[in-house]
Parts: C-alpha cells; sequence; structure tokens
C-alpha cells in the first residue's frame, strides 16, 4: 500500500513502481495463504460469502460515494448527466466514455475477488507444485489471450483475474524460496540476489516496451512485462526486509506498519477518496508530490478508523463490540 500511495501522489520513480507493485500485492497474498494455509479448506460457499463481504461489499460502497462526487460535481459545472451508462460502468466495473470515476476506479477489489475464486479451485484440485507451476503458465498464456486477441474488456475484471491468479500461484508455490529470502539473514546473498533482481527490472523497463497496467489489462511485450514484475517484486521484497529490520525497533513505526498491514485493503478505496476531494478543491501538488503523499498516508489512518468505528457496513463488517466492564 506504501507503494500505490507512492505511485499515486507523482512520486518521480512511479514508473517503476508501476512495474511491479500490484503483482507484488498479489505474490504476498499468495504467499500469506500458503503459511496459513492447510488441506482443508472452507467450504467453497462460504469462502464466496466472505471474500464478497470483505471486497465487493466495500467495492460498490466506495464506487456509490465517487457516483455521488462526480454526480455533484457535473452539477455545479453544468454538465450533462447520463445516471444509467455510469451504473452500468460500476455494476461491469468497466470504464466508459461516459464515466471513468474521478481519480480511477476501484478495479483492484473486484480483481481479488475474482482472482481469489480462480485461485481457490487451483488449490483444491492441485495438489502439488509441479500442478501450480503448469497452472500459473496457463493463467498467464489466458491472460495474453485476452489482452492480445480480444478486443475488449471482459466484465468485472476477469480478464486481470488471470495475471492476478497466476502472481497468486507464484506466491503460493513459492513459498519456500520467500520464506527463505525473508528469514534467512546471509547478507551477501541477499544483495547478490536483490542486485540481480534489479537488474531483470531495469533492463526489461528500460527501453519503454514493457508495462504492467493491470488496472486496464494492458502489458506492452508481455515477456518483458512479466519478468519485470518479478524482478521488482523480489528486489523490494528484500529491501524492505532490511528496512523494517532497523524501524520496527521503534514501536511507533511498528505500530504504524501493523496497522497498515491489517488495514491494507481499506485503505485502497479511502485513498483515491482523499485525493478526489483534494482535486474537488482545486488543490494542486505539481511539483510537491510528498504533501499528496502524506496527506493521503496519514489521512488513511483517520478516514479508515472513523469508517471502521461509525459505518462498517462501507467495509463489510459489523459494528465493533462494546467490551464489558
Amino acid at each position: 500500500m506504501i507503494l500505490v500511495l507512492l505511485h499515486h501522489s507523482g512520486f518521480p520513480l512511479g514508473k517503476w513502481i508501476l512495474a511491479f507493485h500490484m503483482p507484488f500485492f498479489f505474490i504476498l497474498s499468495g504467499y500469506t495463504v500458503a503459511i496459513k494455509s492447510n488441506r482443508s479448506q472452507q467450504q467453497f460457499g462460504k469462502f464466496v460469502i466472505k471474500k464478497a463481504k470483505r471486497l465487493i461489499i466495500p467495492y460498490f460502497s466506495f464506487e456509490i460515494i465517487n457516483l455521488l462526487i462526480w454526480y455533484i460535481r457535473c452539477m455545479v459545472l453544468g454538465k450533462s448527466i447520463h445516471i444509467v451508462s455510469p451504473l452500468i460502468s460500476i455494476v461491469l466495473c468497466i470504464n466508459t466514455d461516459a464515466y471513468s470515476g474521478l481519480c480511477g476506479r476501484l478495479w483492484f477489489l473486484p480483481c481479488m475477488f475474482v482472482s481469489s475464486i480462480f485461485f481457490y479451485f487451483c488449490k483444491r484440485y492441485i495438489s502439488h507444485n509441479q500442478g501450480l507451476i503448469c497452472v500459473t503458465g496457463i493463467c498467464f498464456f489466458i491472460s495474453w489471450f485476452t489482452f492480445k486477441i480480444i478486443p475488449w474488456r471482459l466484465p468485472f475484471t476477469i480478464d486481470t483475474a488471470f495475471m492476478a491468479t497466476a502472481f497468486l500461484l507464484i506466491g503460493y508455490w513459492g513459498k519456500n524460496t520467500i520464506s527463505f529470502l525473508l528469514n534467512k539473514g546471509h547478507i551477501l546473498i541477499d544483495v547478490i540476489i536483490c542486485l540481480l533482481m534489479l537488474g531483470m527490472l531495469y533492463s526489461t523497463y528500460r527501453t519503454d516496451r514493457a508495462k504492467m497496467l493491470m488496472y486496464i489489462n494492458e502489458y506492452g511485450d508481455y515477456i518483458y512485462s512479466i519478468l519485470g514484475a518479478i524482478g521488482g517484486s523480489f528486489a523490494y521484497l528484500l529491501i524492505a526486509k532490511y528496512f523494517y529490520f532497523f524501524v520496527s525497533k521503534i514501536s511507533l513505526f511498528n505500530n504504524f506498519v501493523l496497522w497498515y498491514s491489517y488495514n491494507s485493503l481499506a485503505t485502497f478505496p479511502v485513498h483515491l477518496q482523499i485525493k478526489c476531494v483534494l482535486l474537488l478543491f482545486g488543490f494542486s501538488w505539481t511539483g510537491i508530490w510528498w504533501i499528496l503523499f502524506f496527506v493521503m498516508l496519514f489521512g488513511n489512518i483517520i478516514v479508515v478508523n472513523i469508517i471502521s468505528n461509525y459505518l462498517p457496513f462501507l467495509l463489510g463488517q459489523g459494528y465493533p463490540k462494546k467490551q464489558s466492564k
């Protein structure tokens, strides 16, 4: 989420963040499932309901809020409004000429929902890593097919979900490798691997032929884009490991990182809302990206905590239980 905020704030190195930050999120998600998982999986119906509460309810909640903001803005500017087309756009999660949102659409939430369902069946019916690696390749191929062959977007981010599922699977069957990189303290090995991964990222993106635009399902030179995303993900993993090793000793910073870990999905729509409000009030951050970054960084904590306590249904949650004295 820190990478997402940096990219959306106009950070000067945003091109390189865009190359891997979404694949990295899915790789970490697959890894998290792997280290928690046992073979007895939740029933599919319960799994879908749980994911819908966590992902689809927030998607529609915040998209409707965005639509209301857009509607008010159009009224103030005296623009004509066609309400049906934007509603269809939200239901299908596809940008249209009539509506593309104020600060971007919340594509990530439905993408996570759909890819989680694909991922569920992969884990349930394939027990060996060799089979999961083959399915990863199939997901990459289907993603390439939807990108290159199909001339239109599929509804509810189904096309992007194949790319997301591939990275979920990489995090899942690559559990041992990721655990080794995170837990072992071989500094020289870490430095060599990090430099190799950064080299992979740089070599694939220096010609501007590679892209990892998951939000619109566009990838430039496909193989280069995937290699760059993997290189950037594993390089950042190692950099973050050592950075956190030093700063986690400061309790305030440690609590800050843990808060973003627990609330990462909630902060995704909220930080875009904050950016939208700043736009509506005419704030400009050209050349001062860091102001927008810190406003979103700390504004997320305030807004998400308020929503969690007073409007938790927006996040698909119930009201917090009052502790008995």
